[in-house]
């Protein structure tokens, strides 16, 4: 059969992480022992708080359809937790909009603010997703490469080369997909100073903010003035630091026209997330018992244990154990740029000294908290 497609996807390519997925997924069910590094994907199970939220709003009949931006409850939730991750800003819980997950949100906000002879600045390397969306919306992705010696990340010099009159808009991810480097609050305010200056719009994908090697979330665009957010829609969720990849939750928050027409274009897309979904995320954004800092340093334990002795950096070059994160990725400011890398072994106060057995070698597994031993020594 003739099939032509739509100038709307003359420039769309399918997602390569979900094809190495797919195809990861194959060679598994085929009997092949495959690691899989496709897709951001926690290694845990949905915590008991959400999981048992969902199940209730099963049970009690939430599964019809749901307002369209979102459950008041879940809105609410996510508008106090962000808050509370930036120090108790005031965030208006009008502004948020729910949807069916963050790539829908990001492609809600880009439809919203861009269209043809546009011009989008994305720092790269960058989530495969970020171009397409913006192909999707008829503007022009612009990839901005980063600096080899600044752990990828962009800077006002690098973005004022790559803009130009068609400049509409810029996509910030931090801590950045896929290279974990974080921007620092003096970073962040200088792009936004900028961006405002050249009245651009600025999505800021902060999905990985609690994906973190420090002993809170990563710096955000929250931390800022208000003054410098007033062009700019930050989008988040719960996949990721709750594991709940799969319920498909997006939030996005944006100033109050923009808002609304992200909503409005949403009613005639998919209309609201999944109800049972939305109350499992509210559950899980409002359970004070859970840290609302870092859940790096739960991962990176769990990884510890599973095997000792592995050796791994931070974006930074800093040691990558659970007892000695310290932060973003940088310092407070550009200079210096290069940072050493530190092997775990390197830090012999920090690792079990025992003999293993068969080998003349340390065990070199982490030392378990106030303890001169490993969990297994």
């Amino acid at each position: 059969m003739a099939f032509k497609r739509s100038r709307n996807l003359a420039n769309l390519e399918a997602s390569k992480t979900v094809a190495i997925k797919e195809q990861a997924q194959r060679r598994r069910a085929a009997g092949e022992d495959i690691v899989d590094l496709s897709v951001g994907e926690p290694d845990f199970d949905t915590p008991r708080i959400p999981a048992e939220a969902g199940i209730k709003a099963i049970q009690q009949g939430k599964t019809h359809y749901p307002p369209n931006a979102g459950i008041l409850e879940l809105r609410a939730a996510a508008a106090h937790h962000l808050s509370l991750l930036s120090g108790g800003r005031p965030i208006n819980a009008d502004h948020v909009v729910v949807s069916t997950g963050a790539r829908q949100s990001l492609f809600n906000a880009c439809f919203s603010l861009f269209e043809g002879g546009d011009t989008v600045l994305i720092p790269a390397p960058a989530w495969v997703s970020y171009p397409q969306l913006v192909h999707l919306a008829r503007a022009q992705p612009v990839l901005v490469p980063g600096d080899a010696e600044w752990s990828l990340k962009v800077g006002v010099g690098e973005l004022e080369n790559a803009a130009d009159a068609r400049a509409a808009g810029l996509i910030l991810c931090t801590p950045v997909n896929p290279t974990g480097a974080v921007y620092t609050r003096a970073e962040l305010k200088a792009l936004l100073e900028w961006a405002r200056e050249r009245r651009l719009w600025v999505i800021a994908d902060e999905m990985y903010r609690r994906i973190h090697f420090g002993s809170g979330p990563a710096p955000s665009v929250y931390d800022l003035p208000d003054e410098l957010l007033e062009r700019v829609v930050v989008v988040t969720g719960v996949g990721k630091a709750y594991a709940m990849t799969g319920w498909r939750v997006g939030i996005a928050v944006a100033p109050p026209l923009v808002a609304q027409a992200m909503a409005a274009m949403q009613t005639h897309v998919t209309s609201g997330a999944s109800q049972p979904a939305q109350w499992a995320a509210a559950a899980a954004l409002a359970d004070e018992r859970r840290p609302s800092g870092s859940v790096a340093t739960w991962w990176w334990r769990t990884f510890e244990e599973s095997f000792p002795g592995w050796s791994s950096w931070t974006p930074s070059g800093r040691s990558t154990s659970s007892s000695e994160s310290t932060g973003s990725s940088m310092g407070s400011s550009r200079a210096p740029r290069r940072s050493a890398s530190v092997s775990w072994r390197s830090r012999g106060s920090r690792w079990c000294r025992a003999k293993r057995s068969g080998t003349g070698g340390g065990c070199g597994s982490p030392l378990l908290p106030q303890k001169r031993h490993c969990a297994r020594h």
